[in-house]
């Protein structure tokens, strides 16, 4: 399998970027509640949304992913799901 540190297209700051940025500026700009946040993608946005609900649960409260590109690099996102799995029972989110 495939590492998940740079050859991974830099996920670890567009998530930092969606968290610390992105959201804000939504929340400015409209009436959203922050916790009742949802992330949808397909293909390799979902793919990054296998590694944001692998990685940092927490980021959103649900998660609906389509389709995730799992094939790219070599399958390395499979890496993180051991450690996610562990995890999950202490979890409070949605994934459909």
């Amino acid at each position: 399998m495939g590492s998940h540190g740079q050859s991974a297209g830099e996920r670890l700051q567009f998530l930092h970027f969606i968290e610390q940025e992105l959201k804000s500026k939504i929340n400015e700009t409209f009436q959203a509640d922050p916790e009742r946040q949802l992330f949808f993608g397909h293909s390799l946005g979902g793919l990054f949304g296998l590694y944001a609900l692998f990685t940092k649960p927490e980021a959103f409260q649900s998660y609906m992913i389509s389709s995730p590109s799992i094939w790219w690099n070599d399958q390395c996102i499979l890496e993180l799901e051991p450690e996610f799995i562990a995890g999950l029972k202490h979890a409070d989110i949605s994934i459909f």
